[in-house]
């Protein structure tokens, strides 16, 4: 467990929070959809996600006792960057609670992002974005992620997005 400010609290999920997260992200899959955005058009199952909290790779975090964002964070990913051996650090599904939108819980999780990255001797932060939200790609690219291209993962187009960290 992390305290990032007073309220904002992150950690690694934990095998039982594995009801928690897909109840979040069913919100915020259908907050997209009502949106327009096809992005995670396809639920997470309850097994899909157990199984990335056992590969420790789910984050999650919450402002004042309460669950606000989710995410997951990876040192390779073939899927979507190729085999790659770049040092970097991968950031996948980050899932804001929309009542807090506008708090920079966002922004919160990607500063702790970029400190785990620099921690672990990762000089690149990347991810990816569907491409048919324009909010979400000009609110990375003011956050300092360069675009490195489209690419068509399972009829759904997503924009790769880098960030390159201080060591």
């Amino acid at each position: 467990m992390e305290q990032i400010n007073s309220e904002l609290v992150i950690s690694q999920a934990k095998a039982g929070d594995s009801a928690i997260i897909y109840s979040h992200m069913e919100v915020v899959r259908q907050w997209l959809r009502e949106r327009g955005s096809e992005q995670w058009s396809a639920p997470f199952t309850p097994p899909w996600i157990e199984h990335q909290i056992e590969l420790g790779q789910y984050f999650v975090a919450f402002y004042k006792a309460e669950l606000v964002a989710t995410f997951r964070l990876m040192w390779t990913d073939p899927d979507y960057w190729g085999e790659d051996d770049t040092p970097a650090l991968y950031l996948h599904t980050l899932a804001v609670n929309a009542a807090f939108s506008g708090k920079g819980i966002g922004s919160q999780i990607l500063n702790w992002a970029e400190d785990y990255a620099l921690q672990h001797d990762k000089p690149l932060l990347r991810l990816d974005t569907a491409a048919d939200n324009p909010f979400l790609v000009t609110y990375y690219d003011k956050a300092g992620f360069m675009n490195k291209g489209q690419i068509i993962i399972k009829n759904f187009r997503v924009v790769l997005l880098e960030k390159r960290l201080i060591l």
